[in-house]
């Protein structure tokens, strides 16, 4: 049976949209120039042997079809780079005294003979160098990259970001803006920044950061006012617009404060958060795609036997898809857009949220070993009446 997915989303301290009885202001800001110093992301590599076998079962990878053929036989080989919005092989090869060098796949074509070769430069923890290749499409950006190297392991540092401060009503508010490979018209992998809590610095790396955004948002709250967003398809500059009613602000999902309230229905199950008030709620979000969630479900079904009697409500909300055994619990899928998975800023799965009894978040977007430690404190005085078995 298809499932049908209907969900409403409030926030906690929401109140009714409200009209602005002023005509929205505009500001607009330029960012400065781009660097490559977001959280890098680890390449595996492989000698030229261990390359053909690892690559050997992706039959889409444009594999290469012989090592470069000036590379040593300490030569580092890996995947995971991109030209033209594809998966490009590479090589990394050289020693301290002399330096190291890169070639990258730009072309595709599988020989690594024929593409330029990057000499890295020595930084301060490592060897770094900035790379370009093809655009993603026809008369766009190119894609661009910096690839560093420590003589053990390979990283890539893919985003592109560009910072800035936007005088709004005379505050001033610093902005960044990262694009994945420069691309930022590639408009899922743009993230918008805010420094909303006013430390001077914006949060674009930890996950879930209520300072971070994407295009899709396209509205956030600073300084008591509601504005709607937007940035040059360059990533050079942002445009804020004074929204025409008030929008609720965003939840910070930090621990102690208070929860966003949702229900979530498809044609199996229900689910109010509001209506939890007074007891302990664990909500899971679940994908099938990911081998962790299922992995966890026999911990979840012991964490559900152990304290439902004290009052555990324990909700799963499935991405697209449910798990193909049934628990005693409700399971609802969220379909796209995944307004309540959007409402908690999940990024990865899986991810759990402990709300106690007030309302309040516990522990957010926690793996099941914290989940674990902060349900057992919360049920260590559980209330008159309530048994845990």
């Amino acid at each position: 049976m298809i499932r049908m997915s209907m969900v409403v989303v409030t926030a906690a301290c929401g109140a009714p949209a409200r009209p602005v009885t002023a005509v929205p202001d505009v500001v607009t800001a330029d960012a400065g120039a781009a660097t490559f110093e977001s959280e890098p992301g680890e390449l595996g590599h492989w000698s030229w042997d261990e390359y053909v076998r690892e690559t050997s079962p992706y039959k889409s990878l444009a594999r290469l079809t012989r090592p470069h053929p000036g590379a040593s036989s300490t030569a580092r080989y890996g995947i995971n780079l991109h030209s033209g919005g594809e998966n490009a092989s590479w090589v990394v090869d050289g020693d301290r005294a002399r330096g190291y060098w890169l070639v990258v796949d730009a072309n595709l074509d599988g020989d690594l003979a024929n593409d330029q070769r990057w000499n890295l430069q020595t930084a301060q923890n490592d060897w770094r160098v900035e790379v370009t290749t093809r655009p993603r499409i026809a008369g766009g950006p190119a894609t661009r990259f910096v690839v560093a190297f420590d003589g053990t392991d390979v990283r890539v540092y893919p985003d592109a970001v560009r910072t800035g401060v936007i005088v709004i009503e005379g505050h001033a508010l610093k902005f960044a803006i990262s694009c994945l490979d420069a691309d930022c018209g590639e408009t899922e992998a743009v993230r918008v920044g805010f420094d909303l809590d006013g430390d001077g610095a914006v949060d674009l790396a930890s996950p879930g950061s209520y300072e971070r955004y994407t295009l899709r948002d396209r509205r956030m709250v600073a300084f008591g006012r509601s504005y709607d967003f937007e940035i040059a398809p360059s990533g050079g500059r942002v445009t804020l617009r004074r929204a025409r009613t008030e929008y609720a602000p965003r939840p910070t999902l930090a621990r102690g404060s208070m929860a966003p309230t949702f229900e979530a229905a498809d044609d199996h199950a229900r689910f109010s958060l509001a209506s939890a008030r007074g007891q302990v709620v664990l909500v899971d979000f679940f994908s099938v795609g990911c081998h962790f969630c299922v992995e966890d479900l026999p911990w979840l079904v012991r964490v559900h036997d152990r304290y439902a009697g004290a009052g555990l409500r324990l909700v799963m909300l499935a991405a697209g898809t449910a798990p193909s055994v049934e628990h005693d619990w409700p399971t609802i899928v969220e379909t796209d857009p995944r307004q309540v998975a959007a409402l908690y800023r999940v990024e990865a799965y899986p991810a759990y949220f402990v709300v106690d009894r007030d309302g309040k978040i516990a522990c957010a977007r926690c793996l099941h070993d914290d989940a674990e430690r902060v349900l057992a404190a919360l049920f260590a005085h559980p209330p008159a009446g309530a048994e845990i078995r």
